[in-house]
């Protein structure tokens, strides 16, 4: 995550749902490291897929999230 500088954004709480097949199959959130990156992993997935995250929410004070979630999928064969 990137500020308006696009400098990382350290601390902003990011919440993600991980979808298979159309139906939820998890819920996470996490916060941003000095990079601005927050990695989330999924333990013991199942076969198959397409896997599929989705950014629900993004919150930093004194910023507001743009509501985009950038293209973001995985197969697990």
């Amino acid at each position: 995550m990137q500020n308006q500088d696009n400098a990382p954004l350290a601390g902003a709480i990011v919440s993600v749902t991980v979808n298979r097949a159309g139906v939820l199959y998890a819920n996470a959130s996490g916060t941003t490291a000095a990079n601005g990156q927050v990695v989330f992993t999924l333990m013991n997935a199942a076969d198959g897929g397409p896997y599929v995250t989705t950014v629900n929410s993004v919150s930093a004070s004194g910023y507001t999230w743009n509501g985009v979630t950038p293209p973001n999928s995985f197969m697990k064969p």
